[in-house]
């Protein structure tokens, strides 16, 4: 089994076949949809890819907009009540099971929030937002400083100080 070597946006160069996160929609998802999405502008997709071009794990971002009675008081805070909150999306995260529990989730993370903190130098976000598909996922995000929302524990979010912290410690 190869290790994951780099983090590379999507190519239809790279092996999808087989991808089994155990989360047969994100399966699916990467399998059927991606390189769709990709063209049309919809999604970007980040590949874990091992030294042998197979993806290994990959995630998602969109743009988005979270209404403010959807949002977290930190993402409220200094907002106007009036708009939609700009954010960024988090679509889908997955792993391959024969690579989960190697940290590779936590690096497709960080690179996420790395992509969504520069961004924010160009455009306006407020935070990133992810659905998570099951609680196993939820606490995962949890963990990395996403606060779920009270009316939905599976829906989380993250303002963009948390992301800079997160991405940089030292500031």
């Amino acid at each position: 089994m190869s290790a994951p070597e780099r983090i590379e946006p999507y190519d239809k160069r790279y092996t999808v076949r087989g991808f089994d996160s155990g989360q047969p929609a994100l399966d699916r998802w990467l399998i059927q949809y991606a390189g769709q999405n990709e063209r049309r502008d919809t999604a970007r997709t980040y590949l874990a890819v091992d030294d042998r071009d197979v993806v290994v794990g990959y995630y998602s971002l969109v743009a988005s907009e979270i209404r403010q009675a959807e949002a977290t008081a930190a993402l409220r805070s200094g907002t106007s009540p009036h708009f939609p909150i700009p954010a960024c999306l988090l679509t889908r995260l997955a792993v391959d099971r024969q690579h989960q529990g190697r940290k590779i989730g936590a690096k497709l993370l960080a690179h996420a929030l790395e992509r969504v903190l520069r961004a924010n130098q160009h455009i306006g976000i407020r935070g990133l937002a992810v659905s998570a598909i099951d609680a196993n996922a939820a606490d995962f995000y949890s963990h990395f400083g996403f606060d779920a929302l009270d009316v939905d524990r599976r829906k989380l979010m993250v303002p963009m100080l948390t992301i800079e912290r997160l991405v940089d410690p030292a500031r």
